[in-house]
């Protein structure tokens, strides 16, 4: 250790350089480095020295000389913590940052795709994920389920976020540049549900997402016209079927004893990729019928309306 080292300037220098870097918390510093909190916080709070291997570290990480660590300057160490309460003085936007980076890691190329699947106003979600209003409790807590991450994390960047231990360690990387992680994301979620249809969960409770609706018999009669359709319902999907997708509901209208115990049917326009059969909605002549399909064949029918991934039996 460097002669001169001084435990409460070295403590205040970590402090001051990690909070420029962008880290917000001792946490998040500790799962960049793949550490126990413990660890880093016995350095920061100056209960331990640092080691010259972990002071290389710090400096890589948070983009200073070692020295600055080890040797603190104190104009260095106002300039740092000048540039933290800069990035920080407006939590708005650091919540922004990590609504952006949710939407993105969770499968959304675009911020009007999100707003689109989550039922809200596109002009309210891009305020909010630019920053320039703020979100609501309620609204956040919605996000945060939609987007399937921590609310503590969203709202105030308290790890663990929910998008799993390897994006934690690199969140603070990751944040700044979500976009280079989205083809993985995506082809993670597209992957999520190829099994048989769920019994979904109804009603306007947080976390549901409006549905375009149609009739059984208008489908049958060729007047189920998806693309005109306002939405008529909502669904809370559960976390298996929770990704970007075009969703609508079918309401069985019509006496069909094969079908009577559903009262409505989900499907997506979305044709799997999965070699294995899958129930998929079709209209055959006069017919409506959910018929299992191997779903690289499923793509290529003209009659298939699409992917049944629901059900309910009742509705209320």
């Amino acid at each position: 250790m460097p002669a001169n080292y001084d435990v409460p300037a070295v403590h205040v220098a970590l402090q001051a350089a990690r909070k420029a870097a962008g880290f917000e918390t001792a946490a998040g510093a500790a799962a960049h480095f793949g550490w126990a909190v413990g660890r880093y916080r016995s350095h920061e709070s100056g209960a331990r020295k640092i080691p010259d291997a972990d002071a290389r570290i710090y400096a890589a990480s948070f983009g200073v000389a070692k020295s600055t660590i080890l040797n603190p300057d104190w104009a260095t160490v106002d300039r740092q913590l000048d540039e933290a309460r800069r990035i920080t003085t407006s939590p708005r936007l650091a919540i922004a940052r990590r609504l952006k980076c949710a939407r993105i890691l969770r499968g959304f190329s675009s911020a009007i795709a999100a707003s689109k699947s989550l039922g809200i106003r596109t002009p309210t979600y891009l305020k909010h994920e630019n920053g320039s209003n703020g979100i609501g409790e309620g609204l956040l807590e919605s996000y945060a389920h939609d987007f399937r991450v921590s609310y503590d994390w969203l709202l105030l960047g308290k790890l663990p976020s929910g998008l799993g231990k390897e994006i934690d360690r690199n969140i603070h990387k990751i944040i700044d540049d979500p976009m280079q992680y989205l083809g993985a994301a995506a082809a993670q979620l597209a992957a999520t549900y190829h099994g048989p249809p769920t019994h979904l969960e109804t009603g306007r409770r947080k976390g549901t997402i409006p549905v375009p609706e149609y009739l059984w018999s208008s489908l049958i009669e060729g007047r189920g016209d998806l693309t005109k359709l306002k939405p008529k319902s909502t669904i809370q999907f559960p976390r298996v079927a929770d990704w970007e997708d075009e969703f609508f509901s079918v309401l069985v209208d019509v006496a069909d004893p094969k079908y009577a115990k559903y009262r409505r049917v989900f499907v997506t326009k979305s044709f799997s990729d999965v070699g294995e059969d899958t129930d998929y909605l079709v209209s055959s002549g006069k017919k409506l019928e959910i018929v299992k399909i191997p779903n690289r064949a499923a793509a290529r029918l003209p009659n298939v309306v699409g992917r049944l991934i629901g059900t309910i039996a009742k509705f209320g």
